[in-house]
């Protein structure tokens, strides 16, 4: 629209001074006949070049609607319940807590990386460690990120030997050199059973837990990462849920975990 402001404005600036230069030839010029008539020769020259701007102006107003980017979707609700598990080696917290965060995350998004270096630890002391809040993560792999799926498969892998959180951690400490050298050099640290480990990882049920976590994040409203559902604990899920979208700061997560605590 700023373009066709611009353009009407220069259009409208056109016409006003025609019909001022036309007036002014109408002040000027001697009244006999031939010179009336041909002012009014140009004045209907004048008039015709107006309506073919105005038409002109019309078609590019037609053009910049057209071309005008889509409003984009409102993003839907939060759930109104959302399932957790107490019992999957990722879940982080105690039995007891009353409110459960659902974190959806990529291990190649350079804001995940942010939040579990920045926030997480402040979290995980003042509340998971605590026994209020039980952290669940799940898997959103980005389609841009090549290796962000084979991160996740790595430490779901690593989870069934008991090690998820170790290889979470070693993954977003090194996430400029994801890959295959990278995951074998963790599970070796690890001490992992590395046959085992590789024979997860080449588990095609692997990636279908990985894509049913992303399918299901698609489907509740994450459009990106990382992305969490904040809500009380009731039985096996959290309900009241908040979103939160975006490595914020602690500050941010706590006034939503406190406004959730009983």
């Amino acid at each position: 629209m700023r373009q066709f402001s611009t353009i009407a404005r220069h259009v409208l600036g056109f016409s006003l001074c025609s019909l001022l230069i036309g007036g002014y030839a109408l002040a000027e010029v001697p009244s006999d006949g031939s010179t009336t008539s041909q002012v009014l020769q140009e004045l209907g020259e004048l008039r015709n070049e107006i309506f073919s701007l105005r038409k002109e102006v019309g078609l590019l107003r037609q053009d910049i609607q057209r071309n005008a980017p889509p409003a984009r979707p409102s993003a839907p609700p939060p759930p109104d319940r959302l399932e957790i598990s107490h019992i999957d080696p990722r879940t982080l917290g105690a039995p007891e807590a009353t409110v459960g965060i659902v974190e959806f995350t990529d291990y190649q998004c350079p804001f995940c990386q942010r939040f579990h270096a920045q926030t997480f630890p402040s979290l995980k002391e003042t509340y998971i460690d605590t026994g209020k809040v039980l952290f669940v993560p799940r898997d959103f792999p980005l389609g841009f990120h090549e290796e962000a799926e084979s991160a996740a498969i790595t430490t779901r892998c690593a989870a069934k030997q008991g090690k998820f959180w170790p290889m979470r951690e070693g993954v977003f400490e090194h996430q400029i050199r994801l890959g295959t050298e990278l995951y074998q050099e963790l599970a070796t640290k690890l001490d992992l059973d590395l046959e085992a480990f590789s024979t997860c990882q080449e588990d095609p049920h692997e990636r279908i837990a990985v894509n049913a976590d992303l399918t299901l994040g698609g489907n509740i409203g994450i459009s990106g990462t990382p992305g969490f559902f904040v809500g009380r604990i009731q039985g096996d899920a959290i309900v009241d849920i908040q979103l939160i979208s975006g490595a914020l700061p602690f500050a941010q997560f706590s006034r939503v975990i406190d406004s959730l605590l009983p």
